[in-house]
């Protein structure tokens, strides 16, 4: 199969022969960089250097010279801005979700060259912005009246004037946090992007290691991409290569080539790519079926049947069969679906922690110390709380006998509450059966139970299976470091809280958290989600999900800056979250033979079944 990765390989060992290792390839992604290495390595059997492969992020990161902060870092930071400029007293608890949304309209405010000073003006009175703004658009300058003329200074609503209280302030908290974390040497992704396009237009001298720049398989430019571009294609160091077909580039209402064709115009191919026969693939032949399943689970059980009966060999080449999952939270149904005679199995997207043994144990944990009753001389706890840590996997298995024996007494004698001087019948449970009073002593508590269970787990010859040990340290592992990164930041920043705020920090943090597997890339059976597969082509496809709501995505992200505002700025929208996953979902499907798409018809609760607008789009 002719892939776009194979193709780019390629034309550039053509031009550039053994010179291909003074190259610097920039990609969306990691993922891509290890099959073009493949492809690469198949066109010449001497030795040779492999050329410097990277992301945007990692190339951004190395001009700018900061370094992104994780998230809790950035949001404490962030909190100790705001109580000071917002004068309130407002706790992290709930601070934490407006958090979010400010570091992410602070990013995108970044990325897209916004002057935050024009956002955050307060423009009731309608009256200057047309000379205000003459950089934008008269379809811009419409927007931006279009939402302040709601706005009427005699009859503001409740939700109007909490809105103005938080806008006036913004502007004060985006340049104080900017200052702050540039003492600290830090930053968010888009405060390094805004950083290196600073360098580009003051003429700076920028770290650029490479002589030569390959860009390949881009699709939605930020505005500081596209500054970076223009810098390294003025100067003659840039090519660029775009993943796109004929059909939807050259048809101006398809909005999979919203962003390409501006691009494809303004940052050519080289000559010798763009005359290729590798555009016009879409309406080639295809097998496309389109399957309507009344469950979600359903579509796992499709594709068991489908591959148990296929006579195709899925596993003996990276680009031969794909499982797409547009809902990740089908990860775990398709792992217990994928047939016996499938033993090379590759997962290209994050496993959330939140479906691990591991998770429920802590979530025992926090309960068994949320109902804990200390008195003078002991500590009781509530025996569902008992039953439910001495019940679970990790500790039945490794303190059988005595877990067994006090399940047993807890039964017979009908207790309701019961002491830590009658569970500590081993040295583990002395230490798991106590009481914490603080969040520090809670962290500590935690991460000492993680340890142990951690060190206990030892590694077996089953290694193919989801919950094998080795992959179960890896869980115990990420949670750890979450916890204790917690721990360290609310030391350094030494902001008072309460136990249950800690509680309801952490189980904030590890619900969102996801362990990527690790495996081998190019083999086997690859299961991935929408977004890993960028670049990336596939001769048989499976796609689940492809329901109107869930690609594309159909809600958009919580944001302070509203619809109007950010159209009038050049913000991303609604609109151009659809056009990227019509680009993802078309790109996808474009080289491939075979395609399967299913989609759930059952009109549950708030699913509506409704098949997804891109399968009516190639019915009709």
């Amino acid at each position: 199969m002719d892939t776009f990765l194979k193709h780019i390989a390629q034309d550039l060992y053509s031009r550039y022969n053994d010179k291909i290792s003074d190259l610097c390839i920039v990609f969306p992604n990691r993922r891509a960089s290890l099959y073009f290495k493949k492809y690469l390595s198949e066109l010449t059997e001497k030795p040779m250097w492999s050329p410097t492969t990277i992301t945007i992020n990692e190339l951004m990161e190395e001009i700018s010279g900061l370094s992104v902060a994780d998230n809790i870092k950035l949001l404490f930071e962030l909190y100790t801005i705001y109580k000071i400029i917002k004068k309130s007293e407002e706790s992290f608890d709930d601070f934490y979700y407006w958090g979010e949304m400010m570091l992410n309209d602070f990013d995108d405010i970044d990325k897209y060259l916004v002057n935050p000073e024009d956002l955050f003006k307060n423009l009731k009175s309608l009256k200057s912005i047309q000379d205000q703004f003459t950089y934008l658009s008269d379809e811009q300058i419409e927007a931006i009246k279009q939402f302040w003329q709601s706005f009427d200074p005699e009859k503001h609503s409740s939700h109007q004037d909490d809105f103005i209280s938080i806008w006036n302030v913004l502007l004060n908290i985006y340049q104080s946090f900017n200052k702050r974390l540039n003492e600290l040497g830090i930053a968010y992704e888009g405060m390094i992007y805004r950083d290196v396009t600073n360098k580009l237009k003051g003429n700076d001298i920028i770290g650029l290691t490479h002589q030569k720049y390959v860009f390949a398989g881009f699709n939605a430019l930020n505005n500081c991409e596209k500054k970076l571009f223009n810098y390294l294609q003025n100067n003659k160091m840039a090519d660029f290569y775009w993943d796109y077909d004929e059909s939807y580039i050259n048809n101006p209402y398809h909005e999979a080539g919203f962003f390409l064709r501006e691009n494809i115009s303004e940052f050519k191919a080289p000559v010798s790519f763009s005359s290729q026969n590798v555009f016009n693939s879409l309406l080639q032949e295809k097998n496309i079926e389109i399957i309507s399943v009344p469950s979600d689970i359903g579509q796992t059980k499709v594709i068991t049947k489908i591959l148990q009966e296929s006579t195709v060999n899925h596993i003996d080449s990276p680009n031969k069969t794909a499982i797409v999952l547009a809902d990740e939270d089908l990860l775990v149904p398709i792992l217990h679906s994928v047939p016996d005679s499938i033993d090379n199995v590759n997962i290209t997207m994050g496993y959330p922690v939140n479906n691990t043994p591991i998770y429920s144990l802590l979530e025992h944990l926090i309960d068994l110390q949320k109902n804990a009753k200390a008195t003078k001389t002991e500590t009781r706890f509530y025996y569902k709380n008992v039953l439910a840590v001495l019940s679970h996997q990790y500790v039945n298995s490794q303190f059988q006998e005595e877990a067994n024996q006090l399940i047993q007494f807890i039964k017979t004698n009908n207790k309701i509450v019961i002491s830590n001087i009658e569970l500590a019948s081993c040295v583990f449970f002395q230490s798991l059966f106590i009481k914490v009073d603080s969040y520090q002593d809670l962290s500590e508590y935690l991460l000492n139970i993680l340890h142990h269970i951690y060190n206990s787990l030892k590694k077996t010859g089953n290694e193919d299976t989801i919950h094998n040990p080795s992959l179960e340290k890896e869980y115990i592992y990420h949670i750890y470091l979450s916890i204790n990164r917690l721990k360290e930041v609310l030391e350094e920043q030494n902001i008072p809280i309460k136990m249950e705020t800690y509680i309801r920090l952490v189980r904030k943090i590890i619900r969102n958290l996801r362990v990527p597997f690790t495996g081998e890339p190019l083999s086997g059976l690859q299961i991935m989600g929408i977004l890993e597969t960028r670049l990336l082509d596939f001769e048989n496809l499976f796609i689940c999900s492809m329901s109107e709501g869930v690609l594309p995505k159909t809600e958009a992200s919580l944001s302070f800056v509203p619809y109007s505002l950010r159209k009038g700025f050049g913000l991303p929208t609604i609109e151009h979250q659809d056009a990227i996953y019509a680009y993802y979902f078309y790109r996808l499907i474009q080289r491939a033979k075979n395609v399967t798409l299913m989609y759930n018809s059952s009109s549950d609760g708030m699913k509506t079944g409704e098949m997804s607008r891109f399968l009516y789009q190639l019915k009709f």
